[in-house]
């Protein structure tokens, strides 16, 4: 292992793709995930020529999950829009064997780059960056793919940044898939976890959907605008070290009463997302009606979500 120091910003790889061999430049390093446990995920902005940028990412998955490479094919192949796009991936092998020591890792490329919302440049707060993805959610869905794992981390902006698209398809199933995943049960980032898979409820798109409420409502707290240090709160902060239980409990508890919600939203929010208060209050009306969770599916709830953050969009504009 090497300290990000220590890795070379720029070097040449060899691979194979549609049975042709292609070279692969690294770049920069965009990400390395520290950890003891986990999948140690890496990612690097490369190029195979001028016109084709890719993300390249390495990371350890365990064998009893849906590839993510054939998820992400599966999705373009299908036309999935503000989905990162697929290009290749492959097992990393040695010679002609899988490595019998990392003979979980995976190579995957993806022709799509861009940056976490917190490292946007502009200034101009976007709603379109959630109602992009809410819509790349639901297209993901009409392909027959749940994502499960919806979080600040899987959500980039284009590098115009008038756009905004989802990653990272670790934790995502196939809809109609005849056996479990072999993921945990209760699936995702856990600050950003819907209430319902806190409580160990069976994963379902509307999950995901509530899933984009808290990261909203997460970032709106905690972003001071671009190029500056993002305040730290300690009562979300501590989110990180409860058990899911205690977190759910602590999320049913904020949004159960409407006017106990406006006042956290009043005092917490930062001034620079102040603008975006009417916006999180008319979601929080239709992910929790009348404080409650929603106990059955209804796919409306896209279009419902979709509706007030086109509206905030507007709003803002004026």
């Amino acid at each position: 292992m090497c300290k990000d120091s220590e890795v070379p910003l720029y070097r040449e790889e060899t691979g194979w793709r549609n049975g042709l061999e292609e070279r692969l430049y690294l770049e920069e390093l965009m990400q390395r995930q520290p950890c003891v446990f986990g999948r140690a995920t890496t990612c690097w902005r490369g190029h195979v020529n001028e016109d084709t940028q890719l993300v390249i990412k390495d990371s350890w998955e365990y064998e009893e999950r849906p590839e993510e490479g054939v998820l992400l094919k599966e999705a373009t192949e299908a036309g999935v829009q503000n989905i990162s796009r697929y290009y290749h991936h492959e097992t990393v092998c040695v010679g002609a064997a899988i490595d019998g020591v990392r003979n979980n890792a995976r190579k995957g490329l993806q022709d799509a780059s861009g940056r976490n919302p917190f490292q946007q440049r502009q200034s101009a707060i976007s709603e379109s960056t959630t109602s992009s993805v809410t819509s790349g959610h639901e297209s993901l869905l009409n392909a027959g793919i749940l994502h499960r794992d919806i979080s600040i981390g899987n959500v980039l902006l284009n590098e115009a940044e008038d756009d905004a698209f989802l990653i990272d398809l670790d934790l995502a199933i196939k809809i109609n898939r005849e056996k479990a995943s072999g993921a945990p049960s209760k699936t995702g980032t856990k600050v950003f976890m819907a209430i319902g898979v806190l409580y160990g409820e069976h994963h379902s798109f509307m999950h995901d959907l509530e899933s984009f409420f808290w990261v909203l409502f997460l970032v709106c707290v905690h972003w001071n605008g671009p190029e500056r240090p993002s305040e730290t709160k300690a009562e979300y902060e501590n989110w990180n070290y409860k058990n899911t239980v205690e977190l759910a409990d602590i999320k049913a508890g904020k949004v159960i009463h409407t006017y106990r919600f406006n006042e956290e939203l009043d005092s917490k929010v930062t001034s620079y997302c102040e603008a975006l208060i009417p916006c999180i209050q008319q979601l929080h009306e239709v992910v929790f009606p009348d404080g409650k969770r929603w106990l059955t599916e209804d796919r409306r709830l896209y279009s419902r979500m979709k509706s007030v953050l086109e509206n905030a969009i507007e709003a803002l504009e004026v």
